[in-house]
């Protein structure tokens, strides 16, 4: 497949390049079409033509997003070089650039204007977990930085920056707008949606309001065959924006936002196409005669959009952001300060019925691990001297204490309960000179709290799966509180060294201090086996560093830029909850540094655009994910260069008529790592891993990372009736990704895939817009994600399947 899509760059550059430039040239001269120029603030300087921006950045605006039919971030992905996702269900992305992905905290960095935004998950190792993404309506554009951007941006960007930008409130007078829409999966539900926007002068030139609304309510596709119930996952998602921007001066502004985000998803967006096996070691079953079982799980695949969890498994978030920014001229520069208030509340609900078939194993073997060898029995096997390990209850009974039952159905929940608060403030000021120098230097400072509760068990009903709340039934029930301070520095330096050579350099200085307070409750007996500590730990940790950028831009002509690079990324220091105490608590921040090389181009009196960039990154000190047990580990740190990620990316923007528009973007990645993880660890460090051996060999792709991905689209507008409109067929396709690096035999890659959409649209008048669509044309059932280990068992994110619908939208 890889080399078909080859074909259609080579294809393509050839179709660009070798058409006949005099005839080109003369239909410009009749229909003087060119590419409109996008404006960016995606280097901190203040506003920039994106073709005059040296690095490797992509944006797409309101206009574009809107005939896309872009909803959330999985309609962007692809469409922009590079961009990626790890897709779990609404609210619930990681997201992906260059490849570059890992266990532990994001490798991208996510703005929401001036504000960060941070995933989580149930531990240090899936901290990049559950990213938010956002409804695309009313966003003015999205802008994507390719690569590292640890001086402007901090922690998180070692891969790159996704920047959501919202239109914020105008004085050019009052405007409204209300859209609403209708679709339908195929074999699946209806989706609903209603959105709508206010903006008002409320004191002319001085003060101005807007607010923007939006209501989801999308139907499901996959249906579980084991409690019986079709299109589990349905949801709704509902959004609310407000912003009050007050005009102080002519040359000073302040703007207070206010966000509001609530999902809430009936059931997990994953279907079991495969078939599961694996075994996970000891302690071992046996049949009442002694025969030996074995260690190994298994189930037989459910089927395409079939899922077959025996349990509920619902998703909740609620959000809330509060940000007040101001602005000034300074008439020698720019002033701009930042601060803001995010509160995410996450509940998770998954099947973890498998998991506790191995405390199970644990509660009956366990006496014998402590006490001495066991002879083969029935399912609890005996002791040396004969007698039962634990009391004589049916196999299918687990005992937090003599007696008492957890899960009498042995269908099991955990309950993953995630708060996080954080305060974050940046103030910078970027100069404007009259002359070669300028400069942009600025402050950070964040303080991020992480409550996370974590419980297993609460039974779930045989019947509905739904969880039977009940303290007692616990098998597991972890308490952790994350900590963390950010504080920094940084500063770019801007020389023209000729008329059209310039020279950034730049630094950032950050200090990270990570306090983790927790307890650990394990009551089911023989937890010792696992040496689990039980009760409260506090660790402290802090770490000192910096990164540094060069760029050196060359404008060779008005319509030609070239440019190299040198960036570094970071993520961020943490600690471990070590529930077994062979786990280190500290870890390292991990770095990446990357060499790039790019050029912006523009052609045919500014009707194509094409630009190119190819680079090479290292990722030294990569935070390492370790299994100490089955399910017990934490993150530790791979010394020296672990991983490199070598690739090139292509975008080509044509406009060959007065009415067609051709687009071309394809991302070609070799992301691997250098070295066995083995061997990047330190011989104490794999001595306590789980069968003394980490997956990851020299060679291995990171997981996660397609060797290429792109898209395509072409645009055609008329006019007809003296209505405009336009009809717009797209494609996006992916290589095969690898998605897992716990275990060897758990790294099934997805499948590679083409996804087509078709839409049309008209402007019926100055008030009304209409759209027609369908997405995924050929009803391709893509593996989008593939989760495979201990706790979700070859679970697959698929791509929904056909979906027509239709938008209507009305503005006053």
């Amino acid at each position: 497949m890889k080399n078909k899509f080859v074909g259609i760059i080579i294809a393509s550059i050839i179709a660009l390049t070798g058409i006949s430039f005099g005839a080109i040239a003369a239909d410009n001269e009749n229909e003087a079409r060119v590419v409109e120029e996008i404006l960016v603030t995606a280097s901190k300087r203040g506003v920039l033509a994106l073709q005059d921006v040296p690095a490797s950045i992509s944006a797409l605006d309101q206009e574009t997003l809107s005939r896309m039919g872009a909803v959330g971030v999985e309609d962007i992905t692809r469409t922009i070089p590079a961009l990626d996702a790890v897709d779990a269900g609404p609210g619930q992305k990681q997201y992906l650039i260059r490849g570059i992905n890992a266990e532990g905290e994001s490798t991208v960095a996510v703005m929401l204007d001036n504000i960060p935004q941070i995933g989580g998950g149930d531990s240090s190792r899936r901290a990049g977990n559950n990213t938010p993404d956002f409804d695309l309506y009313d966003i003015q554009q999205i802008e994507v930085l390719r690569g590292p951007y640890g001086t402007q941006y901090g922690a998180n960007s070692v891969a790159g920056v996704v920047r959501y930008i919202t239109n914020k409130p105008s004085f050019e007078g009052t405007e409204s707008e209300i859209e609403t829409g209708a679709s339908h999966y195929e074999g699946g539900e209806s989706s609903f949606n209603v959105k709508g926007l206010i903006n008002t002068v409320l004191i002319e030139d001085k003060l101005a309001f807007r607010v923007t609304a939006a209501h989801a309510d999308t139907g499901g596709f996959i249906d579980n065959i084991v409690l019986n119930e079709d299109n589990i996952n349905s949801n709704t998602r509902t959004n609310l924006r407000m912003a009050l921007n007050w005009k102080v001066s002519d040359n000073t502004s302040v703007l207070g936002q206010y966000f509001y985000q609530e999902i809430d998803a009936d059931g997990r967006t994953s279907h079991s196409p495969y078939d599961w096996a694996e075994s996970v070691g000891p302690p071992f079953m046996y049949t009442a005669d002694g025969a030996f079982l074995g260690s190994g799980f298994s189930r037989a695949k459910a089927g395409e959009l079939k899922a077959h969890s025996p349990v509920q498994e619902p998703f909740k978030e609620e959000a809330n952001t509060f940000a007040l920014t101001l602005q000034s001229d300074l008439d020698w520069g720019d002033l701009t300060i930042t601060a803001s208030r995010v509160e995410r509340d996450l509940l998770t609900t998954l099947d973890s019925s498998t998991p506790w078939l191995l405390h199970q194993r644990f509660q009956s073997t366990g006496n014998c691990i402590k006490t001495g060898p066991c002879s083969p029995g029935p399912p609890f096997g005996t002791n040396s001297a004969g007698g039962p390990t634990v009391p004589p209850i049916p196999p299918f009974m687990l005992f937090s204490a003599p007696g008492v039952i957890i899960s009498p159905t042995g269908l099991v929940s955990l309950k993953q309960d995630l708060t996080h608060e954080s305060f974050n403030f940046e103030a910078r000021i970027a100069t404007d000179f009259d002359s070669s120098f300028n400069y942009m230097v600025g402050l950070f400072r964040q303080d991020r709290d992480q409550i996370l509760h974590h419980s297993r068990v609460w039974p779930g009903d045989p019947v509905t799966g739904e969880a039977i709340h009940n303290p007692n039934f616990l098998m597991l029930d972890r308490a952790s509180i994350y900590n963390t301070k950010q504080d920094a520095i940084f500063a770019e330096v801007y020389w023209n060294v000729t008329e059209n050579l310039l020279l950034t350099v730049g630094s950032r200085y950050f200090e990270t201090d990570q306090t983790l307070t927790g307890d650990l409750r394990v009551p089911f007996l023989a937890s010792e086996a696992l040496g689990g500590p039980i009760g409260h730990t506090v660790v402290s940790e802090g770490e000192t560093d910096s990164t540094a950028k060069f760029n050196l831009a060359w404008n060779v002509t008005d319509d030609i830029m070239v440019y190299g690079n040198f960036s570094e990324g970071f993520r961020s220091a943490g600690v471990n909850n070590s529930i077994v105490p062979e786990i280190p608590t500290f870890y390292k921040s991990d770095t990446t540094s990357n060499i790039e090389f790019g050029a912006k181009t523009t052609w045919l009196d500014g009707a194509l655009q094409a630009n190119f960039s190819i680079y090479n990154i290292e990722w030294d000190d990569l935070q390492v994910g370790i299994n100490v047990t089955s399910q017990f580990g934490g993150l530790v740190n791979g010394n020296g260069t672990i991983a490199e990620i070598d690739g090139y990316e292509l975008e080509l923007l044509w406009l060959p008529t007065e009415n067609l528009t051709l687009s071309f973007n394809y991302a070609d990645i070799d992301a691997k790592l250098v070295t066995d993880l083995n061997d990047a660890v330190t011989p104490e460090i794999l001595a306590i891993v789980e069968d003394n051996s980490i997956a990851g060999q020299k060679g291995d792709s990171l997981m996660g990372s397609p060797e290429f991905s792109g898209s395509a689209f072409a645009m055609y507008d008329f006019t007809a009736g003296g209505m405009d409109g336009y009809i717009r067929a797209d494609v996006q396709f992916q290589s095969k990704v690898k998605n897992n690096n716990y275990s060897a035999k758990r790294n099934t890659p997805s499948r590679s895939y083409e996804l087509y959409n078709l839409r049309a649209g008209l402007i019926l008048n100055e008030n009304w817009t209409a759209a027609l669509y369908v997405r995924n044309l050929t009803n391709e059932i893509a593996d989008l994600t593939v989760y495979n280990n201990f706790q979700q068992n070859d679970r697959v994110t698929p791509s929904a399947p056909r979906t027509i619908g239709f938008t209507v939208s009305y503005k006053m």
